[in-house]
Protein backbone atom coordinates (compact mmCIF):
# COMPACT_ATOMS: atom_id res chain seq x y z
CA UNK A 1 0.00 0.00 0.00
CA UNK A 2 2.65 2.18 1.16
CA UNK A 3 4.66 2.11 -2.33
CA UNK A 4 1.27 2.88 -4.72
CA UNK A 5 0.25 5.86 -1.84
CA UNK A 6 3.78 7.20 -2.81
CA UNK A 7 2.97 6.43 -6.57
CA UNK A 8 0.40 9.08 -6.12
CA UNK A 9 2.28 11.63 -4.40
CA UNK A 10 1.20 11.66 -1.09
CA UNK A 11 3.59 12.75 1.71
CA UNK A 12 4.57 10.46 4.40
CA UNK A 13 1.62 11.76 6.99
CA UNK A 14 -0.61 11.44 4.56
CA UNK A 15 0.18 7.84 3.40
CA UNK A 16 0.35 7.27 7.62
CA UNK A 17 -3.56 8.71 7.52
CA UNK A 18 -5.38 6.16 4.99
CA UNK A 19 -2.89 2.96 6.57
CA UNK A 20 -4.69 4.04 9.92
CA UNK A 21 -8.41 4.54 8.24
CA UNK A 22 -7.66 0.88 6.49
CA UNK A 23 -7.28 -0.24 10.13
CA UNK A 24 -10.50 1.09 11.44
CA UNK A 25 -12.16 -0.34 8.39
CA UNK A 26 -11.22 -3.66 8.76
CA UNK A 27 -11.98 -3.71 12.18
CA UNK A 28 -15.10 -6.14 12.71
CA UNK A 29 -15.87 -5.11 16.10
CA UNK A 30 -16.52 -1.61 15.42
CA UNK A 31 -19.16 0.07 17.74
CA UNK A 32 -22.59 0.69 15.66
CA UNK A 33 -24.76 3.96 16.98
CA UNK A 34 -27.89 3.49 14.61
CA UNK A 35 -25.93 4.78 11.67
CA UNK A 36 -23.78 1.94 10.73
CA UNK A 37 -20.23 0.83 12.00
CA UNK A 38 -18.36 3.59 13.18
CA UNK A 39 -16.29 5.24 10.16
CA UNK A 40 -12.66 6.50 10.56
CA UNK A 41 -12.54 9.94 10.79
CA UNK A 42 -9.21 11.63 9.38
CA UNK A 43 -8.42 15.36 11.63
CA UNK A 44 -6.31 17.16 9.67
CA UNK A 45 -5.65 21.20 9.46
CA UNK A 46 -6.87 23.12 6.60
CA UNK A 47 -4.10 22.58 3.87
CA UNK A 48 -2.51 19.55 4.66
CA UNK A 49 -4.29 18.07 1.89
CA UNK A 50 -7.33 15.95 3.63
CA UNK A 51 -8.73 16.03 -0.35
CA UNK A 52 -5.50 14.40 -1.44
CA UNK A 53 -5.33 12.03 1.33
CA UNK A 54 -8.94 10.42 0.60
CA UNK A 55 -8.33 10.55 -2.92
CA UNK A 56 -5.54 8.20 -2.08
CA UNK A 57 -7.35 6.00 -0.06
CA UNK A 58 -10.68 6.37 -2.94
CA UNK A 59 -8.33 5.70 -6.57
CA UNK A 60 -6.88 2.31 -4.97
CA UNK A 61 -10.32 1.10 -3.78
CA UNK A 62 -11.17 1.88 -7.33
CA UNK A 63 -8.31 -0.17 -8.86
CA UNK A 64 -9.92 -3.32 -6.96
CA UNK A 65 -12.96 -2.78 -8.87
CA UNK A 66 -15.35 -0.74 -6.31
CA UNK A 67 -17.77 2.26 -6.29
CA UNK A 68 -17.25 5.15 -4.30
CA UNK A 69 -19.15 7.99 -3.80
CA UNK A 70 -17.56 11.42 -2.55
CA UNK A 71 -19.94 13.45 -0.51
CA UNK A 72 -20.10 17.37 -0.07
CA UNK A 73 -22.39 20.19 0.68
CA UNK A 74 -20.96 22.90 -1.71
CA UNK A 75 -20.15 22.74 -5.37
CA UNK A 76 -16.76 24.20 -5.43
CA UNK A 77 -15.55 21.25 -2.88
CA UNK A 78 -16.81 18.71 -5.58
CA UNK A 79 -15.21 20.18 -8.47
CA UNK A 80 -12.23 20.27 -6.39
CA UNK A 81 -12.09 16.84 -5.76
CA UNK A 82 -13.31 15.91 -8.54
CA UNK A 83 -10.14 17.72 -10.66
CA UNK A 84 -7.59 16.69 -8.20
CA UNK A 85 -8.89 13.33 -8.59
CA UNK A 86 -8.06 13.73 -12.33
CA UNK A 87 -4.75 15.00 -11.58
CA UNK A 88 -3.53 12.13 -9.51
CA UNK A 89 -4.52 9.52 -11.49
CA UNK A 90 -6.48 10.52 -14.71
CA UNK A 91 -6.04 6.36 -16.22
CA UNK A 92 -7.34 5.39 -13.54
CA UNK A 93 -10.27 7.80 -12.44
CA UNK A 94 -11.15 7.03 -16.81
CA UNK A 95 -10.97 3.54 -16.46
CA UNK A 96 -13.53 3.77 -13.85
CA UNK A 97 -15.97 6.65 -14.97
CA UNK A 98 -16.94 9.51 -13.11
CA UNK A 99 -19.83 11.48 -12.56
CA UNK A 100 -21.33 14.74 -10.47
CA UNK A 101 -24.48 13.67 -8.89
CA UNK A 102 -25.58 18.22 -8.13
CA UNK A 103 -28.57 20.07 -9.66
CA UNK A 104 -27.13 21.20 -13.28
CA UNK A 105 -25.66 18.34 -14.45
CA UNK A 106 -26.68 15.10 -15.84
CA UNK A 107 -26.12 11.77 -13.95
CA UNK A 108 -24.26 9.17 -15.52
CA UNK A 109 -25.28 5.75 -13.85
CA UNK A 110 -23.03 2.83 -14.10
CA UNK A 111 -20.00 4.96 -13.61
CA UNK A 112 -17.93 3.76 -9.97
CA UNK A 113 -16.85 7.19 -8.94
CA UNK A 114 -19.64 9.74 -7.76
CA UNK A 115 -19.06 13.12 -6.77
CA UNK A 116 -22.31 14.34 -4.89
CA UNK A 117 -24.42 16.86 -3.22
CA UNK A 118 -26.09 16.03 -0.04
CA UNK A 119 -28.21 18.94 -1.08
CA UNK A 120 -29.23 17.26 -4.53
CA UNK A 121 -30.08 14.45 -2.76
CA UNK A 122 -32.68 15.64 -0.22
CA UNK A 123 -33.80 18.83 -1.19
CA UNK A 124 -34.42 17.51 -4.77
CA UNK A 125 -35.60 14.69 -3.56
CA UNK A 126 -33.35 12.71 -5.91
CA UNK A 127 -31.48 10.12 -3.51
CA UNK A 128 -33.08 7.21 -4.70
CA UNK A 129 -31.33 7.66 -7.99
CA UNK A 130 -27.50 6.99 -6.94
CA UNK A 131 -28.61 3.43 -5.89
CA UNK A 132 -29.90 2.20 -9.36
CA UNK A 133 -26.46 0.72 -10.71
CA UNK A 134 -25.58 -0.68 -7.94
CA UNK A 135 -24.37 -0.06 -3.79
CA UNK A 136 -20.94 1.73 -2.93
CA UNK A 137 -18.42 -0.28 -1.64
CA UNK A 138 -16.77 3.47 -0.01
CA UNK A 139 -18.46 6.43 0.98
CA UNK A 140 -15.92 9.41 1.76
CA UNK A 141 -17.33 12.33 3.76
CA UNK A 142 -15.78 15.99 3.47
CA UNK A 143 -16.65 18.47 5.95
CA UNK A 144 -17.67 15.77 8.31
CA UNK A 145 -18.03 18.14 10.76
CA UNK A 146 -21.70 18.25 9.98
CA UNK A 147 -22.72 14.80 10.02
CA UNK A 148 -25.22 15.19 13.00
CA UNK A 149 -27.15 17.63 11.00
CA UNK A 150 -30.42 16.39 10.03
CA UNK A 151 -29.63 16.20 6.39
CA UNK A 152 -26.61 14.34 6.34
CA UNK A 153 -27.95 11.77 9.30
CA UNK A 154 -30.88 10.91 6.43
CA UNK A 155 -28.38 10.63 3.39
CA UNK A 156 -26.18 8.63 6.16
CA UNK A 157 -29.29 6.36 6.93
CA UNK A 158 -30.02 5.75 3.45
CA UNK A 159 -26.72 4.57 2.84
CA UNK A 160 -26.76 1.80 5.13
CA UNK A 161 -30.25 0.45 3.78
CA UNK A 162 -28.24 0.06 0.26
CA UNK A 163 -25.82 -1.96 1.70
CA UNK A 164 -22.49 1.11 2.15
CA UNK A 165 -21.14 0.45 5.19
CA UNK A 166 -17.69 1.39 5.07
CA UNK A 167 -17.61 5.96 5.84
CA UNK A 168 -14.57 7.84 5.85
CA UNK A 169 -14.82 11.41 7.34
CA UNK A 170 -12.79 14.15 6.76
CA UNK A 171 -12.57 17.81 8.71
CA UNK A 172 -10.18 20.22 9.95
CA UNK A 173 -12.23 21.50 12.84
CA UNK A 174 -13.78 18.24 14.94
CA UNK A 175 -16.73 20.26 16.79
CA UNK A 176 -20.62 19.15 16.61
CA UNK A 177 -22.66 16.97 18.11
CA UNK A 178 -23.00 13.53 18.24
CA UNK A 179 -19.89 12.73 15.93
CA UNK A 180 -19.53 10.19 18.26
CA UNK A 181 -22.16 8.49 16.71
CA UNK A 182 -20.33 8.50 13.08
CA UNK A 183 -17.23 8.47 13.41
CA UNK A 184 -13.83 7.01 15.55
CA UNK A 185 -10.64 9.16 15.14
CA UNK A 186 -8.23 7.64 13.05
CA UNK A 187 -5.74 9.89 12.51
CA UNK A 188 -4.76 13.36 14.06
CA UNK A 189 -2.53 16.75 12.85
CA UNK A 190 -3.23 20.11 13.87
CA UNK A 191 -2.29 23.21 12.40
CA UNK A 192 0.75 23.20 15.11
CA UNK A 193 2.46 19.98 13.93
CA UNK A 194 1.87 20.51 10.65
CA UNK A 195 3.31 23.98 10.68
CA UNK A 196 6.65 22.24 12.50
CA UNK A 197 6.93 19.93 9.99
CA UNK A 198 6.87 22.50 6.96
CA UNK A 199 4.02 21.68 5.71
CA UNK A 200 1.93 25.10 6.83
CA UNK A 201 3.27 28.69 6.65
CA UNK A 202 3.24 30.52 10.26
CA UNK A 203 0.63 33.19 11.16
CA UNK A 204 1.57 37.02 11.86
CA UNK A 205 -1.18 38.29 13.43
CA UNK A 206 -1.85 42.26 12.68
CA UNK A 207 -4.19 42.81 15.59
CA UNK A 208 -6.19 46.48 14.35
CA UNK A 209 -8.79 45.54 16.60
CA UNK A 210 -10.44 48.45 18.97
CA UNK A 211 -9.60 48.53 22.57
CA UNK A 212 -11.83 46.51 24.78
CA UNK A 213 -15.36 48.01 25.43
CA UNK A 214 -15.27 50.11 22.65
CA UNK A 215 -17.01 49.23 19.32
CA UNK A 216 -17.44 50.33 15.35
CA UNK A 217 -20.35 51.24 13.62
CA UNK A 218 -20.55 49.77 10.34
CA UNK A 219 -19.23 52.24 8.31
CA UNK A 220 -15.86 52.83 10.59
CA UNK A 221 -15.63 49.15 10.18
CA UNK A 222 -16.08 49.28 6.10
CA UNK A 223 -13.33 52.16 6.50
CA UNK A 224 -11.24 50.88 8.58
CA UNK A 225 -11.10 47.60 6.52
CA UNK A 226 -10.11 49.51 3.35
CA UNK A 227 -7.83 51.72 5.14
CA UNK A 228 -6.06 48.11 6.82
CA UNK A 229 -6.02 46.33 3.55
CA UNK A 230 -3.86 49.13 2.06
CA UNK A 231 -1.85 49.82 4.80
CA UNK A 232 -0.65 46.01 5.28
CA UNK A 233 -1.35 43.92 2.33
CA UNK A 234 -0.11 45.73 -0.83
CA UNK A 235 1.47 42.93 -2.48
CA UNK A 236 -0.08 40.56 -0.93
CA UNK A 237 -3.60 38.30 -1.98
CA UNK A 238 -6.06 38.51 0.82
CA UNK A 239 -9.15 37.23 1.54
CA UNK A 240 -11.67 39.27 3.01
CA UNK A 241 -14.59 37.92 5.36
CA UNK A 242 -17.56 39.78 6.27
CA UNK A 243 -20.58 38.43 7.97
CA UNK A 244 -23.31 39.74 5.61
CA UNK A 245 -23.44 41.22 1.91
CA UNK A 246 -23.86 45.22 2.73
CA UNK A 247 -20.38 45.84 4.91
CA UNK A 248 -19.53 43.53 1.30
CA UNK A 249 -20.01 45.58 -1.35
CA UNK A 250 -18.78 48.69 0.60
CA UNK A 251 -15.44 47.15 1.11
CA UNK A 252 -15.36 46.59 -2.92
CA UNK A 253 -16.12 50.29 -3.55
CA UNK A 254 -13.53 51.16 -1.57
CA UNK A 255 -10.77 49.26 -2.55
CA UNK A 256 -11.38 50.13 -6.15
CA UNK A 257 -11.30 53.20 -5.52
CA UNK A 258 -7.75 52.64 -3.88
CA UNK A 259 -6.61 51.21 -7.21
CA UNK A 260 -7.45 47.17 -6.32
CA UNK A 261 -8.91 44.95 -8.73
CA UNK A 262 -11.06 43.17 -6.46
CA UNK A 263 -14.17 41.14 -7.06
CA UNK A 264 -16.89 39.64 -4.50
CA UNK A 265 -18.72 36.38 -3.69
CA UNK A 266 -21.63 35.50 -1.46
CA UNK A 267 -24.19 32.73 -0.89
CA UNK A 268 -26.78 34.80 -3.68
CA UNK A 269 -24.42 34.53 -6.47
CA UNK A 270 -25.05 31.76 -9.14
CA UNK A 271 -22.59 28.81 -9.48
CA UNK A 272 -21.18 30.23 -12.54
CA UNK A 273 -20.64 33.57 -11.24
CA UNK A 274 -18.71 32.45 -8.33
CA UNK A 275 -16.52 30.23 -10.17
CA UNK A 276 -15.80 32.76 -12.25
CA UNK A 277 -14.42 35.20 -9.43
CA UNK A 278 -12.58 32.63 -7.52
CA UNK A 279 -11.05 32.04 -10.98
CA UNK A 280 -10.33 35.12 -11.17
CA UNK A 281 -8.61 35.08 -8.13
CA UNK A 282 -6.63 32.34 -8.75
CA UNK A 283 -5.13 33.55 -12.13
CA UNK A 284 -4.05 36.49 -10.56
CA UNK A 285 -6.43 38.63 -12.57
CA UNK A 286 -8.26 40.00 -9.51
CA UNK A 287 -6.04 40.75 -6.33
CA UNK A 288 -8.04 40.66 -3.12
CA UNK A 289 -11.46 38.57 -2.88
CA UNK A 290 -14.22 39.82 -0.77
CA UNK A 291 -16.89 37.13 0.77
CA UNK A 292 -20.14 36.95 2.52
CA UNK A 293 -19.73 33.52 4.53
CA UNK A 294 -18.80 31.25 1.65
CA UNK A 295 -15.10 30.67 1.59
CA UNK A 296 -14.80 29.46 5.26
CA UNK A 297 -14.46 25.96 4.68
CA UNK A 298 -12.96 23.60 1.80
CA UNK A 299 -11.83 26.48 -0.79
CA UNK A 300 -8.51 25.68 -1.94
CA UNK A 301 -7.21 28.78 -2.88
CA UNK A 302 -2.93 28.58 -2.05
CA UNK A 303 -2.24 31.87 -3.94
CA UNK A 304 -4.18 33.57 -1.10
CA UNK A 305 -1.29 34.74 1.58
CA UNK A 306 -3.60 36.95 4.00
CA UNK A 307 -6.79 37.06 5.30
CA UNK A 308 -8.92 39.95 6.42
CA UNK A 309 -11.45 39.13 9.44
CA UNK A 310 -14.08 42.53 8.73
CA UNK A 311 -16.82 40.00 10.94
CA UNK A 312 -16.59 38.20 14.28
CA UNK A 313 -16.12 34.31 14.99
CA UNK A 314 -18.87 32.73 16.83
CA UNK A 315 -16.50 29.80 17.13
CA UNK A 316 -12.70 28.48 17.14
CA UNK A 317 -13.46 26.38 14.08
CA UNK A 318 -14.78 29.17 12.33
CA UNK A 319 -11.73 31.21 13.34
CA UNK A 320 -9.41 28.72 11.98
CA UNK A 321 -10.72 27.77 9.33
CA UNK A 322 -10.58 31.46 8.13
CA UNK A 323 -7.32 31.76 9.18
CA UNK A 324 -6.15 28.67 7.43
CA UNK A 325 -7.01 30.13 4.23
CA UNK A 326 -3.75 31.97 4.40
CA UNK A 327 -1.39 29.29 5.48
CA UNK A 328 -1.10 26.73 2.71
CA UNK A 329 2.60 27.16 1.53
CA UNK A 330 2.79 28.99 -1.75
CA UNK A 331 5.98 30.57 -3.56
CA UNK A 332 8.44 31.88 -1.31
CA UNK A 333 6.46 33.38 1.74
CA UNK A 334 7.20 32.28 4.58
CA UNK A 335 4.10 33.79 6.25
CA UNK A 336 0.51 34.01 6.55
CA UNK A 337 -0.85 37.33 7.95
CA UNK A 338 -3.94 38.01 9.80
CA UNK A 339 -5.29 41.31 9.46
CA UNK A 340 -8.46 41.16 13.07
CA UNK A 341 -10.32 43.85 12.83
CA UNK A 342 -13.02 43.10 15.69
CA UNK A 343 -10.74 41.09 18.03
CA UNK A 344 -11.32 37.55 17.44
CA UNK A 345 -7.70 36.95 17.83
CA UNK A 346 -7.39 37.55 21.34
CA UNK A 347 -10.11 35.38 22.08
CA UNK A 348 -8.35 31.79 20.19
CA UNK A 349 -4.93 32.16 20.22
CA UNK A 350 -4.07 28.57 20.95
CA UNK A 351 -5.90 27.49 17.60
CA UNK A 352 -5.88 24.26 18.61
CA UNK A 353 -9.53 21.81 18.74
CA UNK A 354 -9.39 19.02 20.73
CA UNK A 355 -11.53 16.23 18.77
CA UNK A 356 -14.48 15.26 21.23
CA UNK A 357 -16.48 12.35 19.61
CA UNK A 358 -19.19 12.40 21.69
CA UNK A 359 -22.25 10.12 21.15
CA UNK A 360 -24.80 12.56 22.45
CA UNK A 361 -25.30 15.70 22.49
CA UNK A 362 -22.13 18.23 23.15
CA UNK A 363 -22.24 20.15 26.30
CA UNK A 364 -21.96 23.84 25.06
CA UNK A 365 -20.41 26.28 26.70
CA UNK A 366 -22.64 29.02 25.27
CA UNK A 367 -25.68 27.37 23.75
CA UNK A 368 -27.09 31.01 22.90
CA UNK A 369 -24.43 31.62 20.93
CA UNK A 370 -24.78 28.26 19.20
CA UNK A 371 -28.05 28.96 18.49
CA UNK A 372 -27.24 32.63 17.37
CA UNK A 373 -24.78 30.96 14.94
CA UNK A 374 -27.75 28.83 13.57
CA UNK A 375 -30.27 31.18 13.10
CA UNK A 376 -27.56 33.74 11.25
CA UNK A 377 -27.04 30.43 8.87
CA UNK A 378 -30.41 30.39 8.53
CA UNK A 379 -30.92 34.06 7.33
CA UNK A 380 -28.56 33.77 5.07
CA UNK A 381 -29.86 31.78 2.53
CA UNK A 382 -32.68 34.36 2.25
CA UNK A 383 -30.09 37.39 0.90
CA UNK A 384 -29.48 40.53 2.05
CA UNK A 385 -32.43 41.85 2.98
CA UNK A 386 -33.67 45.61 2.37
CA UNK A 387 -30.75 47.48 3.39
CA UNK A 388 -28.39 46.54 0.07
CA UNK A 389 -28.12 50.41 -0.72
CA UNK A 390 -29.31 51.72 2.76
CA UNK A 391 -27.19 55.03 3.66
CA UNK A 392 -28.33 54.97 6.93
CA UNK A 393 -25.95 56.28 9.75
CA UNK A 394 -25.80 53.80 12.53
CA UNK A 395 -27.71 56.26 14.49
CA UNK A 396 -30.40 56.50 12.76
CA UNK A 397 -30.21 52.51 12.45
CA UNK A 398 -30.46 52.80 16.33
CA UNK A 399 -33.65 54.51 16.39
CA UNK A 400 -35.16 52.26 13.82
CA UNK A 401 -34.87 49.03 15.54
CA UNK A 402 -36.80 50.83 18.43
CA UNK A 403 -39.10 50.33 16.68
CA UNK A 404 -41.57 47.31 16.47
CA UNK A 405 -40.91 45.38 13.16
CA UNK A 406 -44.34 45.01 11.22
CA UNK A 407 -45.46 41.41 11.48
CA UNK A 408 -46.43 38.95 9.06
CA UNK A 409 -48.69 37.78 7.80
CA UNK A 410 -49.13 34.13 9.01
CA UNK A 411 -52.03 32.03 7.28
CA UNK A 412 -53.38 28.63 8.77
CA UNK A 413 -53.07 25.39 7.25
CA UNK A 414 -53.15 22.98 9.79
CA UNK A 415 -53.24 22.29 13.46
CA UNK A 416 -50.45 23.85 14.71
CA UNK A 417 -48.94 25.12 11.31
CA UNK A 418 -48.94 28.25 9.74
CA UNK A 419 -47.54 29.24 6.68
CA UNK A 420 -46.38 32.33 4.79
CA UNK A 421 -45.92 33.10 1.29
CA UNK A 422 -42.06 33.58 0.36
CA UNK A 423 -42.48 34.11 -3.23
CA UNK A 424 -39.61 32.89 -5.76
CA UNK A 425 -38.32 30.95 -2.64
CA UNK A 426 -41.07 29.23 -1.77
CA UNK A 427 -43.02 29.15 1.72
CA UNK A 428 -42.23 29.08 5.46
CA UNK A 429 -43.97 27.22 8.15
CA UNK A 430 -44.26 28.29 11.70
CA UNK A 431 -44.87 24.82 13.26
CA UNK A 432 -45.66 23.67 16.42
CA UNK A 433 -44.46 20.09 17.25
CA UNK A 434 -47.70 17.84 18.29
CA UNK A 435 -45.33 16.06 21.18
CA UNK A 436 -45.08 19.14 23.11
CA UNK A 437 -48.01 19.79 25.13
CA UNK A 438 -47.00 23.44 26.54
CA UNK A 439 -46.47 24.98 23.04
CA UNK A 440 -42.91 26.10 23.36
CA UNK A 441 -41.37 23.65 20.50
CA UNK A 442 -42.02 25.92 17.40
CA UNK A 443 -39.59 26.02 14.92
CA UNK A 444 -39.42 27.42 11.03
CA UNK A 445 -39.32 24.70 8.20
CA UNK A 446 -38.46 26.83 5.14
CA UNK A 447 -39.44 24.79 1.78
CA UNK A 448 -37.55 26.07 -1.29
CA UNK A 449 -39.33 25.66 -4.70
CA UNK A 450 -39.00 22.47 -6.26
CA UNK A 451 -37.56 20.85 -2.89
CA UNK A 452 -38.85 18.01 -1.47
CA UNK A 453 -37.37 18.58 2.23
CA UNK A 454 -37.25 21.39 4.34
CA UNK A 455 -34.52 23.23 6.33
CA UNK A 456 -35.62 23.42 10.07
CA UNK A 457 -34.20 26.47 12.72
CA UNK A 458 -33.40 25.27 14.45
CA UNK A 459 -32.56 21.85 13.49
CA UNK A 460 -34.85 18.92 14.34
CA UNK A 461 -32.14 17.44 16.58
CA UNK A 462 -32.39 20.41 18.95
CA UNK A 463 -34.77 22.33 21.24
CA UNK A 464 -37.25 24.46 19.49
CA UNK A 465 -38.47 28.31 20.73
CA UNK A 466 -41.30 30.06 21.81
CA UNK A 467 -43.93 31.08 19.39
CA UNK A 468 -42.93 34.71 19.28
CA UNK A 469 -39.10 34.06 18.76
CA UNK A 470 -40.12 31.89 15.40
CA UNK A 471 -42.69 34.29 14.54
CA UNK A 472 -39.82 37.03 14.66
CA UNK A 473 -37.62 34.28 13.10
CA UNK A 474 -39.72 34.04 9.80
CA UNK A 475 -40.23 37.95 9.81
CA UNK A 476 -36.57 38.70 10.32
CA UNK A 477 -36.10 35.53 6.84
CA UNK A 478 -38.65 37.09 4.84
CA UNK A 479 -37.77 40.80 5.19
CA UNK A 480 -34.23 39.82 3.97
CA UNK A 481 -35.65 37.99 1.16
CA UNK A 482 -37.71 40.64 0.23
CA UNK A 483 -40.87 38.71 0.29
CA UNK A 484 -42.61 40.16 3.67
CA UNK A 485 -45.95 40.53 3.48
CA UNK A 486 -47.75 42.47 6.60
CA UNK A 487 -51.07 41.36 8.29
CA UNK A 488 -52.24 45.17 7.79
CA UNK A 489 -51.02 46.03 4.61
CA UNK A 490 -52.64 48.79 2.58
CA UNK A 491 -53.19 46.84 -0.33
CA UNK A 492 -54.97 43.94 1.19
CA UNK A 493 -58.38 45.92 1.33
CA UNK A 494 -58.11 46.40 -2.80
CA UNK A 495 -60.21 44.57 -5.05
CA UNK A 496 -58.43 41.55 -6.46
CA UNK A 497 -56.92 42.57 -10.11
CA UNK A 498 -57.61 40.30 -12.89
CA UNK A 499 -54.06 38.99 -12.90
CA UNK A 500 -54.57 37.72 -9.34
CA UNK A 501 -57.60 36.11 -10.23
CA UNK A 502 -56.70 34.28 -13.17
CA UNK A 503 -53.37 32.85 -11.21
CA UNK A 504 -55.47 31.71 -8.56
CA UNK A 505 -58.16 29.64 -11.33
CA UNK A 506 -54.72 28.42 -13.33
CA UNK A 507 -52.29 27.65 -10.01
CA UNK A 508 -54.99 26.20 -7.53
CA UNK A 509 -58.37 25.75 -8.77
CA UNK A 510 -59.70 29.22 -6.73
CA UNK A 511 -62.60 30.70 -8.40
CA UNK A 512 -62.35 34.14 -6.57
CA UNK A 513 -65.53 36.09 -5.69
CA UNK A 514 -67.07 39.06 -6.95
CA UNK A 515 -66.41 41.30 -4.05
CA UNK A 516 -63.09 39.25 -3.09
CA UNK A 517 -60.28 41.38 -1.98
CA UNK A 518 -57.05 41.50 -2.87
CA UNK A 519 -55.67 40.03 0.85
CA UNK A 520 -58.60 37.67 1.05
CA UNK A 521 -57.56 36.40 -1.82
CA UNK A 522 -54.04 36.02 -1.67
CA UNK A 523 -54.52 34.15 1.78
CA UNK A 524 -56.87 30.76 0.14
CA UNK A 525 -53.71 30.94 -2.18
CA UNK A 526 -51.10 30.79 0.19
CA UNK A 527 -53.06 28.37 2.23
CA UNK A 528 -53.58 26.35 -0.53
CA UNK A 529 -50.05 25.76 -1.86
CA UNK A 530 -49.11 25.61 2.01
CA UNK A 531 -51.16 22.66 2.32
CA UNK A 532 -49.39 20.91 -0.83
CA UNK A 533 -46.20 21.97 0.61
CA UNK A 534 -46.78 21.02 4.30
CA UNK A 535 -47.02 17.35 3.06
CA UNK A 536 -43.37 16.91 2.42
CA UNK A 537 -42.60 18.70 5.24
CA UNK A 538 -44.94 16.61 7.50
CA UNK A 539 -43.79 13.48 5.89
CA UNK A 540 -39.74 14.83 6.63
CA UNK A 541 -40.82 15.35 10.48
CA UNK A 542 -42.32 11.80 9.93
CA UNK A 543 -39.22 10.55 8.79
CA UNK A 544 -37.32 11.96 11.45
CA UNK A 545 -39.54 10.49 13.75
CA UNK A 546 -38.76 7.24 12.82
CA UNK A 547 -35.30 7.36 12.72
CA UNK A 548 -35.30 8.58 16.64
CA UNK A 549 -37.13 5.84 17.96
CA UNK A 550 -34.91 3.33 15.89
CA UNK A 551 -31.91 4.74 17.23
CA UNK A 552 -33.67 4.40 20.75
CA UNK A 553 -35.03 0.70 20.27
Amino acid sequence: MSHELQSLGLRPYQIEAVKSASRVLRDPNRPDYGFGPLGPLLVMATGTGKTRTALGAVILSLRKGHRVLWLAHRSELLFQARDTAYQMDPETILASGSTLFMAGHPFQSGVNLVFGSTETMVEDGRIDELFKSGRFNICVWDEAHHSGTDRDSYVRSKLIESGCVHHIGLTATPEGDRLGRFWALAYELNIRDAQKMGHLRREKIIDCAMPPGETMTQTQLVDHCVNMTEFHLRGRRPLIFTDSIPPGRKIVEGLKAAGWTVDMVTGNDSKKARARAIEGFRSGKIQALVNAAVLTEGTDLPMCDAVVLARACQSKSLYIQIVGRALRPYGDIADGLVVDLLGASRQYKDMQIAPVLSVEDEPKNSQKEELDEEIQDFLAQFGDGDNTDNEEDEERKHKAAKIRPPKVHWVEVDKHVHAADGGQLGVVFMVRLDTDPVGQQWRLAWMPRKARVPRWCPMLSRPGLNRDMVAMLGGDALRQAKSLVRHNAAWRADKATPDQRRYALERCGIIAGQYETKGELADRVTAHIGRERWKDVANDLARYRQQTQTRVT
